[in-house]
């Protein structure tokens, strides 16, 4: 039961994250914009929140050791310091324009949203100890409205 609940605020922070980008048909992230630092407008911080979470998405995916998830926590905690540039950079955006460029690119969102809760449900029913590993990097994830 505490697994579910932690796979439901995993999901449920993902959710209200506000960036997304692009994946190819295999799943695997597009080269695309990866620096926050380097977004000029809110198309580019959609575009750069989706390249670290497909990052987010195949470290997951690939845990089969405990080095594994060491490795993917660390992923996680890359893609969190970008999310909080994100966060500060375009706190100040207007709510409607970050709405559009998000629904653009909902697909691109949501794609490797799915992917990391599949994931993480994955890790708590085969590999729950795994999942311990990279749960307070997941959990230290911002969230964004």
């Amino acid at each position: 039961m505490a697994d579910f609940k932690i796979i439901l605020a995993i999901v449920a922070s993902l959710a209200l994250v506000a960036c997304g980008g692009k994946t190819s048909s295999d799943g695997a992230a597009s080269k695309g914009l990866e620096s926050a630092e380097k977004a000029k407008n809110v198309d580019q911080a959609v575009e750069v929140y989706s390249v670290h979470l497909n990052k987010i998405a195949d470290a997951i995916e690939s845990i089969e050791s405990e080095s594994d998830a060491d490795k993917a926590a660390k992923i996680i905690a890359e893609a969190t310091g970008e999310f909080e540039i994100l966060a500060d950079k375009f706190s100040g955006a207007n709510k409607m324009q970050m709405a559009m460029a998000l629904a653009k690119q909902a697909n691109e969102v949501g794609q490797p949203q799915m992917r990391i809760a599949v994931a993480v449900q994955d890790l708590a029913s085969n590999n729950p100890e795994y999942l311990e590993r990279i749960e307070t990097a997941l959990r230290e994830m911002p969230k964004m409205q």
